[in-house]
């Protein structure tokens, strides 16, 4: 069992990226294969640098990754190991499976009731990932900080036009609003 008295907790969101590109060594269909891999390959590193620490695999490319630490354990400490732990496992999983990795780091909470809320967090943090680069680390507390998270320059509006103009059969009218859908997208930047 886990320790959960004076406990902090943190969580990480990890997308497996690369896949089209491993050349061989999988075939279409092996999602699950190479997902299982990844998060045995993290699991093992885990339990080598971390006391208590949980790997959950949740299929298509996506694991989670579950820490606790002592409470009066400093964050600045805590943040080291992280990225320490962050750069070995992208180097062992680049290495093995020829695949890179976006690690999306929650914030600590000290509640256990809290965990499901840091997960949340961190799997919609993974859309501001930069889809230009290989391996990289998103902090949930830096894009807080930036006030990211909170503006979303998604078109909502224009993906409700686009779904009714399918449903309606209008294809010309579609095809505009997805093109124009694509612009407005691609203007923010090149996350997701």
């Amino acid at each position: 069992g886990w320790e959960t008295d004076e406990r902090k907790w943190g969580a990480f969101m990890i997308q497996l990226t690369g896949f089209s590109n491993v050349n061989g060594r999988f075939k279409l269909g092996d999602e699950d294969l190479v997902t299982f891999a990844g998060a045995n390959i993290i699991d093992e590193l885990v339990k080598k640098q971390f006391g208590q620490a949980e790997v959950l695999n949740f299929q298509n490319f996506s694991i989670g990754l579950l820490l606790s630490f002592p409470s009066d354990q400093p964050n600045e400490w805590i943040e080291r190991e992280f990225d320490q732990f962050c750069q070995e496992m992208m180097r062992t999983v680049n290495q093995l499976l020829s695949m890179q990795m976006t690690v999306v780091i929650s914030r600590f909470v000290s509640k256990v009731q809290q965990i499901p809320h840091i997960f949340e967090e961190a799997r919609h943090a993974m859309v501001y990932r930069d889809l230009t680069d290989d391996n990289q680390i998103i902090r949930t507390e830096e894009l807080a900080k930036t006030s990211l998270m909170q503006e979303s320059s998604y078109p909502f509006t224009l993906d409700k036009d686009i779904i009714n103009a399918i449903r309606s059969g209008q294809e010309s009218e579609a095809v505009a609003l997805i093109g124009q859908f694509m612009d407005e997208l691609s203007e923010g930047g090149t996350t997701e």
